[in-house]
C-alpha cells in the first residue's frame, strides 16, 4: 500500500532491554489521489546498525490486521501425474508471515528425505505417493499483503500458495505437478481430480472457445451496446469519410467502415499528443497502416525533446524522450511526465525503420535517436549503482520505479512496472536491429545490451512467479500468475488498498513482457495461466451475474451473459488481445477485440477514451489511443509479423469465409515491403481462393496464410497457381508458402 518514510526516535525500552516500542501520531494524513488525504500508514521497518559487529534482529510486526494465530499441518504431494512419476523433486520450504516446524515425508514416501529442517531430497522409489508434512502457525485473518503464505523451492522452479486457500478445499497446481492439502483431509489426488472432471468445470477461455463466435458487427453492437442505450436508439452505417492508405474491403460492410473511420480518426488530432507513452503506440500504428506522414509529425515532436526528467526515480533526463514541463519536487504536477515512456516512443520510432524501409530517415535522427537508447541503458545499469551488492537487488538491471498514471496527481506512487520495462527492451531490441540491418559497427553493442536487459527481466520474473500465490481458476485448478510490478507480493490494486487503477490487473498486468522483442513467449505456459486469471478477475461471478440480471431486464438472453461482457473500461492500454493472437488463440482474440470495440465507438465511428455503454452519440471527444489499438489488432488479424514470417488472414472472423464473402486487402506496410491479397469463398463448393500480391523488398522466412472455415472444415488438398502443394496444416487451418515471388494464387479444397 502507499506509506511514507519516516525516522523513528526515542523508543519506549523495556526493563529487560529486549523491547524497544515506537509510536507514531495515529492522526498524521498524507497525500493520495486527486488532491485527497488519507491516514498516513507505515507498513514496513527497515533497522539499521552503524556497528557492523552488532546482529540485527529479525523483525515481525503483529497488530489487529493479522488477527489471531492457528495451528495446521499441510500436505504437499506430487510426482502423480502420468509419466512424470520419475522427475526428481528436491527442493525448500520457506514461509511468508507464517512459521514453518521441521517437515516430515507424507506416509509411506520412502524416496522421499528430510535433509534439514525445510530441506528435502525426493526420487521416485518404485511407491504410490511422495510429498510432505508441514506443520505451520499462520493468520488466517490477516489482511491481504499480509497473509500467510508457504512457498516451495523446486530444483527447476518454484510456487507459492496461500494457506487460507486451503480452507476452499485442496489446491491443485497442473504447472508443477502439486496436490496440497490439509493434513487431516483425506481426500487422495486421484479422486480429486476425478471428482474435478465430473464437475466439469470450465475456464472462460474454454468457455469461449465452445460459444459461436459474433457473426458480425450489427450483432455485437446489439449484443453489447444498444440494448443499454435510450429507447430509440439505433446502429446506423457510419459516415463517408476519405479512402485510407492501407485498404480493406470485406463483404461485413460495417466493419469495413469501421476500418475506415478509425483510420481517418488516426489523421485528426491526439487527446494526449504530448505523452511519448499516450502517442507512441498510436505512431506506431499509424506505420502499420500507411499513415507514415502522420507518425512522423509526432516523431519529429519528440525528437526534439531536449530531455527531461520524467516523473520517477529516473537517474537524469538526458536523452529522454520527454517533455515533463509541469514535474515539481521530480513528481508529476500535470499530467506531463506523470506516465512517461521513452521505450514506447523509442520502439515506435526503430520499428518505423522496418515498415518503411526508410533508411535515409532513420540515418537522419540517427543521433537523437541513440540518445534516447543511451538514456535508456544509463536507467537500468545506473540507478542505485553505488549501493553495496547492487547486484543482488531483486530488481537490479531493470528500469528505476517511476509512475504508471495521472491518478495520483501530485503524490508519488512509483513501483518497478514491469510493463514499461518490457516497452524499454523492445526500444532498444529494435534499435538494434535497425543498426545491424544498416550494417553499422554499433549493432552489436546494442544488441548485447538488449539480450542483458531480457536476462535482467527473466531472471525478475522467474523469482516473481515463485513468490505470487497461485490463484483459483474457474476451472477448478490454481493458476500461475505474474502481476503488474515486483515487490507487490501479486497482489491486485484493490487487494493493495493502493490508488492504482482497480481494473489495471484485467488489462495490462504484465502483459507486455510477451509483446515480440520483448521477454517472455506468448505460449510460455506461464503467460498463459497469467491471461487466464487476468481475464478471469474482470470477468469474475460478481460482473457476470450483474450483467445477466440487466440482460434479463432487457429481454436478453442471461446464460451467456459472460460471452458480452466487455470488462475494460480503457482498452487501448490493454494487451489482451495482442497476446491471444499471439498465443493464437483466436475465439478469445475475437471476443476482447470485438467487445470492447463495441462498448467505446461513438455513433459517427470515432472512438471515446473510456467506454460508452449506456448512450449512442457522436463521439465529440475522439482519443487516438483507442483508435489506435482498434487498428493495431485489426491489421494484425489481417496482416502480421511473427518470427521473421508473414501471416496472412491469422485470426479473421469465420463469418467472414461464409460462401460467397470475401476479404480483400491492399497496400499494407509490413517488415518486407507492401502486401495485397483477395480472398474468396466458395464453400458450398468446397473451396476457398487467395490472390497474394508478395512484398519484395525482403524477403520473408515463409508465409502463412490461413483460411478460417465458417464450418471448420479440414483442408483436404492446395494447389498454388494450379500446381498441386503439400505445405498444409489442416488441423490449424494454415498454409505455408516458401521459395515463390510475384503475385500467386492459392486454392483450399475441402
Amino acid at each position: 500500500g502507499w506509506t511514507v518514510d519516516r525516522i523513528m526516535t526515542d523508543p519506549i525500552v523495556s526493563e529487560d532491554k529486549r523491547t524497544w516500542t515506537y509510536k507514531s501520531d495515529p492522526s498524521i494524513l498524507m497525500d493520495a489521489a486527486y488532491n485527497m488525504r488519507v491516514p498516513s500508514a507505515t507498513e514496513m521497518i527497515a533497522v539499521f546498525s552503524r556497528d557492523s559487529k552488532i546482529d540485527i534482529p529479525e523483525i515481525r510486526i503483529t497488530g489487529p490486521d493479522l488477527g489471531n494465530w492457528q495451528r495446521t499441518d499441510v500436505e504437499i504431494e506430487w510426482g502423480f501425474i502420468e509419466g512424470k512419476e520419475k522427475v526428481d523433486f528436491d527442493g525448500k520450504i520457506e514461509t511468508h508471515v507464517a512459521k514453518a516446524g521441521r517437515i516430515i515425508p507424507i506416509d509411506g514416501d520412502t524416496g522421499t528425505k528430510v535433509t534439514s529442517k525445510h530441506r528435502f531430497t525426493s526420487k521416485y522409489n518404485g511407491g504410490n505417493r511422495r510429498g510432505i508434512i508441514v506443520p505451520l502457525i499462520y493468520a488466517p485473518e490477516s489482511s491481504p499483503g499480509l497473509d500467510s503464505r508457504v512457498t516451495v523451492r523446486t530444483n527447476k522452479s518454484g510456487f507459492t500458495f496461500k494457506i487460507t486457500d486451503l480452507d476452499k478445499g485442496p489446491i491443485y497446481i497442473p504447472l508443477h505437478n502439486v496436490f496440497i492439502k490439509k493434513a487431516n483431509n483425506r481426500q487422495t489426488v486421484k479422486s480429486y481430480i476425478t471428482e474435478l472432471k465430473s464437475k466439469n468445470l470450465k475456464s472462460i477461455r474454454q468457455m469461449t472457445k465452445e460459444h459461436k463466435e459474433a457473426q458480425s458487427l450489427d450483432e455485437l453492437m446489439n449484443e453489447i451496446r444498444m440494448w443499454t442505450c435510450p429507447e430509440g436508439s439505433e446502429f446506423v452505417p457510419f459516415k463517408e469519410v476519405p479512402d485510407p492508405v492501407m485498404k480493406v474491403d470485406l463483404s461485413d460492410a460495417g466493419w469495413t467502415d469501421a476500418w475506415r473511420a478509425a483510420t481517418n480518426q488516426l489523421r485528426g488530432e491526439h487527446m494526449w499528443g504530448g505523452l511519448a507513452y499516450e502517442v507512441g503506440r498510436v505512431a506506431h500504428e499509424m506505420n502499420m497502416i500507411g499513415l507514415h506522414g502522420e507518425a512522423d509529425k509526432i516523431y519529429d515532436y519528440f525528437l526534439k525533446s531536449p530531455g527531461v526528467k520524467p516523473d520517477g526515480d529516473f537517474v537524469d533526463g538526458k536523452g529522454a524522450l520527454e517533455y515533463a514541463t509541469s514535474m515539481r519536487h521530480d513528481m508529476g504536477y500535470n499530467h506531463d511526465g506523470t506516465h512517461s515512456s521513452t521505450g514506447r516512443m523509442l520502439f515506435a520510432i526503430a520499428d518505423r525503420y522496418f515498415l518503411t524501409g526508410d533508411k535515409e530517415w532513420f540515418k537522419k535522427n540517427r543521433s537523437r535517436i541513440q540518445d534516447a537508447a543511451d538514456w535508456i541503458i544509463r536507467q537500468r545499469t545506473q540507478y542505485l549503482k553505488d549501493i553495496p551488492n547492487r547486484k543482488d537487488l531483486f530488481t537490479a538491471g531493470l528500469m528505476p520505479p517511476y509512475m504508471l498514471g495521472d491518478y495520483a496527481i501530485p503524490t508519488c506512487d512509483w513501483h518497478w512496472y514491469y510493463f514499461d520495462n518490457a516497452l524499454s527492451l523492445q526500444a532498444i531490441q529494435r534499435f538494434g536491429d535497425a543498426l545491424k540491418d544498416i550494417k553499422d559497427k554499433d549493432a552489436k553493442k546494442y544488441l548485447k545490451e538488449a539480450e542483458s536487459f531480457r536476462k535482467d527481466i527473466q531472471r525478475v520474473i522467474k523469482e516473481e512467479e515463485i513468490l505470487t500465490p497461485v490463484r483459483l481458476g474457474r476451472d477448478g485448478m490454481y493458476h500461475s500468475y505474474i502481476s503488474r510490478m515486483a515487490y507487490n507480493g501479486g497482489l491486485t490494486g484493490p487487494e493493495m488498498g493502493a490508488p492504482q487503477f482497480p481494473d489495471c490487473d484485467m488489462f495490462k498486468g504484465s502483459l507486455a513482457l510477451s509483446e515480440p522483442f520483448a521477454v517472455l513467449e506468448p505460449n510460455d505456459p506461464r503467460m498463459i495461466d497469467n491471461l487466464t486469471i487476468m481475464e478471469e478477475l474482470g470477468i469474475n461471478e460478481k460482473s457476470i451475474a450483474n450483467k445477466a440480471a440487466a440482460r434479463a431486464k432487457a429481454g436478453l438472453s442471461t446464460d451467456d451473459s459472460w460471452f458480452w461482457l466487455p470488462f475494460v473500461i480503457l482498452p487501448k492500454a490493454s494487451h489482451n488481445a495482442n497476446i491471444f493472437l499471439l498465443q493464437d488463440d483466436i475465439p478469445n482474440f475475437l471476443r476482447f477485440w470485438g467487445n470492447a470495440y463495441a462498448s467505446i465507438v461513438g455513433k459517427d465511428g470515432k472512438l471515446w477514451e473510456h467506454w460508452h455503454l449506456g448512450n449512442y452519440d457522436d463521439c465529440l471527444h475522439p482519443d487516438n489511443g483507442t483508435a489506435g489499438w482498434f487498428l493495431e489488432n485489426f491489421r494484425n488479424m489481417l496482416v502480421m509479423e511473427i518470427d521473421n514470417k508473414l501471416w496472412i488472414a491469422k485470426g479473421t472472423p469465420r463469418s467472414w469465409l461464409e460462401q460467397g464473402k470475401y476479404i480483400s486487402v491492399a497496400n499494407a506496410p509490413t517488415y518486407f515491403g507492401t502486401l495485397a491479397y483477395d480472398i474468396n469463398s466458395d464453400v458450398d463448393n468446397g473451396k476457398i481462393t487467395a490472390v497474394i500480391q508478395i512484398p519484395d523488398r525482403s524477403k520473408a522466412k515463409s508465409i502463412i496464410v490461413r483460411f478460417r472455415h465458417p464450418n471448420q472444415a479440414k483442408i483436404k488438398s492446395v494447389t498454388i497457381n494450379g500446381v498441386a502443394w503439400n505445405k498444409f496444416d489442416p488441423s490449424n487451418e494454415i498454409i505455408e508458402i516458401k521459395g515463390l515471388s510475384g503475385k500467386i494464387n492459392v486454392t483450399a479444397n475441402y
